[in-house]
């Protein structure tokens, strides 16, 4: 599927990666994360982060060459979100 395809299922809730991405790098995918509030009232805005192989969360690249891949699939990982 293409990346505008992978974007409406990861606003849905759906976890999505490239299949290039789960070739070289298990347990990596891309998610939205909605605007929010912490506890202090600090707002951030909507975003979308990349799970890390570490299990660490990263603000999405979005690179051209991944926005124009046609390689975006649904993660059915176990891991918890």
């Amino acid at each position: 599927m293409d990346f505008s395809d992978a974007l409406r299922l990861a606003k849905a809730g759906e976890r999505v990666a490239r299949s290039y991405w789960r070739d070289r790098h298990q347990g990596v995918w891309m998610a939205y994360q909605p605007a929010r509030c912490d506890d202090r009232g600090n707002e951030y805005g909507a975003s979308l982060v990349v799970m890390r192989e570490s299990g660490e969360y990263v603000a999405f690249p979005g690179s051209h060459v991944d926005l124009l891949a046609e390689d975006w699939v649904i993660v059915d990982d176990k891991q918890p979100a």
